[in-house]
């Protein structure tokens, strides 16, 4: 039976490998996409059993056939030159994208929902980066949700034993995968001075990783995509510290820690909810209301030398807190910063020590997440995800 037909490019890359987040999420995607519709990454066919998409002799190219659909994600350009059908994802947001495409994806049910509301929702057009342009409500929204490649996640059991070697009995959380602005660990830093936390619990974090953060943590090199299965499994749990964009903002981390039936420690906000469950026992609190001072703090991180930064990282004796240290790197007098961010920082991060301290005390809890998870990763399955899309993506084919 003749299957429609897909024409799909991922920004400037002309083939895709299991290489970095986005493009595993596009090759589960087009994995699920390849069960109802014959899918051609840059104009070669998929093959959805292999890790090669497009072929790597290639540029980005235009369509050199007919498709029955099209589908570009952060590439304005190719995108407007492609004729109808097509589909846009949400961002980068691009006014003339919006207008021309017959329907705008998203990744997540949160994002999905909150789009309904587009144009008179000033926070999402603000993480958008609207900017002042017109915010234009797309003309049908596709949800093309996160899919878990279940059969990818191949745990060497010896292997995983070995990234345990030479611990020391604590409770290893893990973080994989780079840490920048929207992931960087504030609150964990400030938790991780409590003394009966790091008496319990391992923290390490695996990927790109600013090194002075070896003041608090282990900080060990990126395994090979083919290990991180065998790593993950390795843990206790995975931690993922997603600032406010998790209200929107799906993660493949937090998908292959559900499938590998390994609980996160999570941020309480929309998309990990959705996820995760409404009663899911390990989310901890995030405030929105003192983002922007995070944001700042981190702007000033990234712009100082590397020795200014390892001095203010390091200079953390008696009671001078991490807070304090934010407080000098920014320029705020005293009494202006504690009467506004101190505060609901410190509360966040008392909500996170003791979501740490219930983990630790039940393991019974502890086997009863990982069960509960690992079978919820399943409404994610590349299978599951593929059943969904059908109907959404024929009505975007049949109205056009």
């Amino acid at each position: 039976m003749h299957k429609p037909t897909i024409y799909f490019v991922l920004a400037s890359q002309p083939f895709l490998e299991p290489i970095s987040g986005d493009r595993i999420n596009e090759m589960n995607l087009i994995r699920a996409l390849c069960i109802h519709f014959d899918v051609y990454y840059n104009n070669v066919l998929v093959d959805p059993n292999t890790n090669l998409f497009g072929r790597r002799d290639t540029k980005i190219e235009p369509p050199n056939r007919k498709y029955d659909l099209h589908y570009v994600r952060a590439n304005k350009d190719l995108f407007l030159s492609l004729p109808h059908p097509k589909i846009w994802f949400a961002t980068p947001y691009c006014p003339e994208c919006y207008e021309q495409a017959d329907a705008v994806a998203t990744m997540t049910e949160a994002w999905h929902r909150q789009m309904g509301n587009f144009n008179h929702n000033p926070w999402l057009q603000t993480v958008m980066g609207v900017d002042g342009q017109p915010a234009i409500r797309p003309k049908k929204l596709v949800l093309m949700r996160q899919a878990i490649d279940h059969e990818s996640l191949k745990v060497n059991h010896e292997r995983a034993a070995s990234f345990r070697e030479e611990k020391d009995g604590r409770l290893i959380i893990g973080h994989f995968g780079r840490v920048v602005k929207s992931n960087f660990p504030h609150h964990l830093i400030e938790v991780s001075r409590d003394r009966e936390i790091s008496e319990r619990f391992r923290f390490i974090f695996r990927g790109k990783v600013p090194q002075q953060l070896n003041e608090w943590f282990t900080v060990e090199q990126n395994v090979p995509q083919a290990e991180v299965p065998s790593a993950i499994a390795a843990c206790d749990a995975t931690i993922y510290n997603q600032d406010t964009i998790g209200n929107i903002a799906g993660s493949i981390k937090v998908m292959e820690s559900m499938a590998l039936g390994i609980p996160i420690i999570a941020t309480r906000l929309e998309a990990r909810i959705r996820e995760l469950g409404e009663t899911y026992p390990y989310f901890w609190s995030y405030s929105e209301e003192y983002q922007n001072w995070l944001d700042v703090a981190q702007l000033e991180f990234q712009s100082t030398s590397n020795a200014a930064y390892q001095r203010a990282l390091n200079h953390s004796n008696g009671n001078y807190s991490f807070v304090n240290r934010f407080r000098e790197m920014i320029g705020l007098g005293k009494r202006k910063f504690a009467s506004h961010p101190k505060g609901r920082f410190m509360n966040d991060v008392e909500k996170l020590k003791q979501t740490l301290k219930r983990f630790s005390e039940d393991p019974k809890l502890r086997e009863k997440t990982s069960a509960e998870i690992k079978k919820r990763s399943l409404n994610y399955s590349v299978t599951n995800v593929a059943e969904a899309l059908k109907n959404d993506l024929f009505n975007v084919l049949n109205d056009t």
